[in-house]
């Protein structure tokens, strides 16, 4: 059983550390799989904002930007303050600033 589980968990521990020394080195494909996956976070919370505003209020928006700020560099950050002022806009305008 041992084998098993080595042979699964060894390549994905291989993929995630290609990504996190390329992330590292600042590569354009590391900065993109940081953006990629920060920008899913945003997109959960923007969901979950859509459909129930007491629950993730428009406030929330700052923790995605929060960790674009110190793990992005320059124009992946402008790319993720751009898809939250759209994601806010359309949160507010749906529901109103309560």
């Amino acid at each position: 059983m041992p084998r098993t589980h080595n042979r699964v968990v060894q390549p994905v521990a291989d993929y995630v550390n290609t990504k996190v020394v390329r992330w590292r080195t600042g590569t354009t494909e590391g900065q993109v799989a940081v953006l990629v996956a920060i920008a899913a976070l945003l997109t959960v919370m923007a969901v979950v904002s859509f459909f129930n505003y007491t629950r993730m209020p428009i406030s929330g928006f700052y923790v995605p930007l929060l960790l674009g700020i110190l793990l992005l560099r320059f124009w992946p950050l402008m790319m993720l303050v751009a898809l939250t002022i759209i994601y806010g806009t359309i949160t507010v305008v749906a529901n109103g600033p309560v």
